[in-house]
């Protein structure tokens, strides 16, 4: 076991999913043969072209990323993506969630003669930490006087068929989470047979308006022939906020730098509802957050990075505090693999493009867009990256394991005398405390698609370049697409979501969000079952953040997401957070826990002398044409150890 110095912390420093999947190996039969060069001729039509990285016209971020920062980088939004982004952690308090917003009604007749009367509503800006479970009705005759009318299900709206024409009505609503009620929303009230739109324009900013700040307050008026019950503002289409005041009203609504197209809404006593917009740009340089702040992500804007891509591996050198980055896909279909490798260093904010003589190949002629099946992890005690994956070899032989010092800029093929075999989308972690690199899971890919999940655990031990397969005796059901990482300070390796009988391609996947836990020193499994989880998934990009002692969970796997979820394993808790100026939405990102040591002296890169920084946990988010598959690993410090690293062969 390894003497670890607990007490120690670092300090730093997809609703859009694809459809298709991989066309790969030699196939058994004509019909295999066939349908295998249809889907990849299907992905290559369907996959965005390459893309030059993009010339970068705002200023890069030049400040100090804060102790203990979460970085994610590129992915695939409409495109491949190249941007870099870091995340300080936050805690989130627990509560019963706030109230609802934006409830509003609106009445139609139905050809019984009686009116229908139909609310809709906007979820509560809190969820108070656990997922919003369902929403309760209320209503009555008269103002401030409802009554529970229906208990509904996680459900943003409800037809009331039990109305009188010419009636008047008056709404609440509230949502309900694992810990309690919230407040009422707002109180609407609504008539029969007004069907007028309210009228709603801005005063500032005008039509065309070139601004130089994200942070403005938009002003208005709006009117209606019965009277304006609210005014609410959204920007580029997203959330609908509530404004201040109704005939004359103004807000606040964050924008981004570039083209904003903002919204404003009003709504009359019986729900009709009229719009208005303004189109306005932000100039590149405007004011934006560029320090760290709690529960924040900041577009860190380096003046250069490797070419937009998805599905890179990520890990991190913590000796020097630099994150390695190998590979990825650039949508350019069977020929869009890439085998580069770069690093990044957060201190100065700069990404480096290393080309070593000789590297691992993810583009294979078996394997011509090898999505899921490679993944890398940094071993702190050897100081190499470890990557084990489906390396330019036919379907059904054993993947293969390399290494990379990131001092010598080498990469070299180890040969252990076996491995967990061919197989994509598994789990992938290094135990800091146990020096083992530990694979969990992942699909057959024989003989050409990807087919049911496993519940394999095995070890690596890079000393003596073996593998080792652990067979514990309990295990979680097959799967995989799960999101490991090590947490250090319980020793132990969380694991989150899956696909849990995956079939030939995605569609027969049936996704999961169970919370398991592994045990390196008894060799055992144990479902968690915490009392709220994050919703269901796969692949989603999972790391532990040694700072704040969480679990950090980004997107939302194959789909396109951006929600940032924590994991506490002392309270067994999933928090979502919520933070601010989140990432755009994106699939196939990145995700790689790193430190940067601002002052000290001893060890490299600045760090305590006497001591080293573990990579224990990192993960990689993959989805493209509807197949996703991920990667994980994780960072702790540790006291120093010495051993020579196994023999290449």
């Amino acid at each position: 076991m390894v003497n670890r110095r607990r007490g120690m912390r670092m300090t730093p420093d997809s609703e859009a999913g694809w459809a298709g999947a991989h066309a790969r190996g030699r196939s058994r039969s004509l019909l295999r043969h066939v349908a295998a060069f249809a889907l990849a001729l299907l992905l290559t039509v369907v996959a965005p072209a390459a893309a030059a990285a993009p010339r970068l016209t705002t200023a890069p971020h030049t400040d100090t990323i804060s102790p203990g920062s979460t970085i994610v980088f590129g992915g695939y939004g409409s495109t491949p993506l190249n941007d870099t982004w870091a995340y300080t952690y936050g805690a989130v308090a627990l509560s019963a969630p706030s109230a609802p917003l934006s409830l509003h009604a609106a009445v139609e007749p139905l050809p019984t003669g009686s009116d229908r009367i139909t609310l809709t509503w906007q979820p509560p800006a809190s969820d108070g930490g656990y997922s919003i479970t369902g929403y309760r009705m209320y209503r009555g005759t008269t103002s401030e006087s409802e009554t529970i009318l229906a208990t509904l299900g996680n459900t943003l709206s409800y037809a009331d068929t039990n109305v009188t024409t010419g009636a008047t009505y008056y709404y609440e609503v509230s949502a309900v989470n694992a810990l309690g009620e919230s407040p009422r929303s707002s109180e609407v009230s609504i008539s029969a047979h007004d069907f007028t739109n309210p009228v709603v324009v801005f005063t500032s900013p005008i039509e065309g308006a070139t601004l130089t700040s994200t942070v403005i307050t938009a002003q208005g008026t709006a009117w209606d022939d019965v009277g304006v019950q609210q005014v609410e503002v959204s920007v580029n289409n997203g959330t609908w906020t509530p404004a201040t005041g109704t005939t004359s009203w103004s807000a606040s609504p964050p924008l981004q730098t570039g083209s904003n197209l903002i919204l404003a809404r009003a709504t009359d006593p019986a729900g009709n509802v009229g719009i208005g917009g303004v189109n306005v740009t932000v100039t590149a340089g405007a004011a934006l957050h560029t320090t760290a702040l709690a529960n924040a992500w900041v577009d860190l804007r380096p003046p250069a990075a490797p070419s937009p891509r998805y599905r890179s591996l990520l890990a991190s050198d913590t000796r020097t505090g630099r994150v390695i980055l190998f590979g990825g896909w650039d949508g350019a279909g069977l020929g869009g693999a890439l085998n580069d490798t770069w690093s990044y260093d957060p201190a100065t904010n700069r990404w480096t493009n290393r080309s070593p003589a000789t590297h691992p190949d993810l583009s294979g002629p078996d394997c011509g867009v090898c999505f899921g099946t490679a993944s890398m992890v940094y071993d702190s005690v050897a100081n190499r990256v470890i990557l084990f994956g489906a390396v330019q070899v036919p379907f059904g032989l054993p993947n293969q394991t390399w290494a990379y010092d990131p001092d010598a800029n080498t990469w070299t093929r180890m040969h252990p005398a076996s491995n967990p075999g061919y197989g994509h989308d598994f789990g992938l972690v290094y135990d800091a405390a146990a020096d083992r690199v530990l694979y969990f899971g992942g699909g057959s890919i024989t003989p050409h698609y990807y087919d049911i999940g496993s519940n394999r655990t095995w070890s690596y031990d890079y000393a003596n370049d073996r593998w080792t397969d652990r067979a514990p005796a309990v295990s979680p059901p097959i799967r995989y697409g799960a999101g490991m990482a090590y947490d250090s300070k319980a020793d132990r390796t969380p694991l989150f979501g899956c696909c849990t009988n995956g079939q030939d391609l995605w569609p027969g996947c049936t996704v999961a969000n169970d919370t398991w836990s592994y045990d390196y020193r008894t060799n055992t499994w144990t479902n968690r079952r915490p009392v709220s989880n994050p919703p269901a998934g796969v692949d989603l990009s999972l790391v532990y953040d040694t700072q704040a002692d969480r679990l950090i969970l980004f997107g939302r796997g194959r789909d396109a997401g951006n929600a940032t979820w924590s994991y506490d394993y002392t309270t067994n808790a999933w928090v979502n957070q919520r933070p601010a100026n989140a990432p755009p939405a994106r699939a196939g990102a990145g995700l790689v826990y790193v430190s940067v040591e601002a002052s000290g002296s001893g060890g490299p890169g600045g760090h305590p002398s006497g001591s080293t920084l573990d990579v224990v946990g990192i993960g990689a988010l993959v989805a493209v044409s509807g197949i996703a598959g991920a990667a994980w690993i994780v960072l702790v410090w540790t006291s120093q150890r010495k051993r020579e690293p196994g023999p290449p062969r």
